[in-house]
């Protein structure tokens, strides 16, 4: 008997520069209150999906979707700091919950400019919500549909 090893691929939302979960300036998510992840800081405003899987919410705020793959892992995709205090100014999702998607399809627009003009932060996280054992596998620069972690003894 064959026993198959199950993992969830995590791809980059964005092109941008990796940074560590503990880096990020709102202490929710620096402490992983809200989960295992990390962010990347974008340098353009297409936030792509990082998983394979289905949309499960769109917050009304625009500002985070989650996200559940076919393993039942799942995703918040978060954009910027405090940015639901825009309540959805500068953002254009073009998604809606139901919709499956694939790692890298557009999920939002956002006009980091609104963001940064607003004095927010513009980093783009990845939590999963439902899973401890997530592994960063790659750091630096990167491009979307880069893989960069994945959730291993699923």
């Amino acid at each position: 008997m064959f026993l198959f090893h199950k993992k969830s691929m995590i791809y980059s939302p964005c092109d941008g520069t990796f940074k560590p979960l503990s880096e990020v300036k709102d202490e929710v998510f620096s402490k992983e209150l809200m989960g295992k992840g990390f962010a990347v800081v974008p340098i353009n405003g297409d936030i792509h999906s990082p998983v394979d899987g289905k949309v499960t919410m769109v917050f009304p705020t625009k500002h985070a979707i989650g996200i559940t793959d076919r393993n039942n892992i799942e995703y918040i995709l978060h954009i910027g700091i405090d940015t639901v205090q825009l309540k959805g100014a500068g953002f254009n999702v073009c998604v809606q919950e139901g919709d499956s998607v694939k790692a890298g399809d557009l999920l939002v627009n956002c006009d980091l400019a609104i963001l940064k003009q607003a004095g927010y932060q513009t980093d783009v996280l990845v939590i999963v919500t439902n899973h401890k054992d997530v592994r960063i596998k790659q750091a630096g620069n990167l491009k979307v549909k880069e893989e960069i972690a994945y959730c291993e003894n699923i």
